[in-house]
């Protein structure tokens, strides 16, 4: 808290909503449609389905989302969101992969390098002891 220059009160430096409230002031209320939803588990069945329908086509239109969601009980939406994370999912491993691919390549090629100066540093002792 600082004080004002004529010392008459002082003034809060608390910022944002706190600095607002009253002593007696309430937690925000939110309107139930403002309220985040809860996360919702799909059950084994439906993402037996949803898996099974990403293996056979990567994207799905309008009405193909629409007729998938009401045979498995779901919403297009849920459907739809579904198959965004999936595809992500799916782009995430492949690239992990790759870099793992990678390292692997990186690591043989070091050991290779490591062994070959080995080897010729050998050869190069049995020929001088040769000499």
């Amino acid at each position: 808290m600082t004080s004002t220059s004529s010392g008459m009160g002082h003034v809060n430096n608390m910022g944002g909503l706190a600095a607002c409230a009253g002593p007696d002031a309430k937690p925000m209320q939110f309107p139930l449609a403002q309220r985040r939803k809860r996360r919702v588990l799909f059950t084994q069945a439906q993402v037996y389905e949803l898996e099974r329908r990403f293996k056979q086509q990567k994207y799905l239109s309008a009405p193909e989302r629409e007729h998938l969601a009401s045979l498995i009980h779901l919403t297009p939406t849920q459907v739809k969101i579904w198959f965004q994370n999936h595809r992500y999912k799916c782009k995430r491993q492949a690239k992990e992969k790759a870099m793992a691919e990678q390292n692997q390549h990186n690591q043989a090629f070091i050991l290779f390098r490591q062994e070959s100066r080995s080897f010729t540093r050998a050869t190069f002792d049995l020929v001088e002891m040769s000499e």
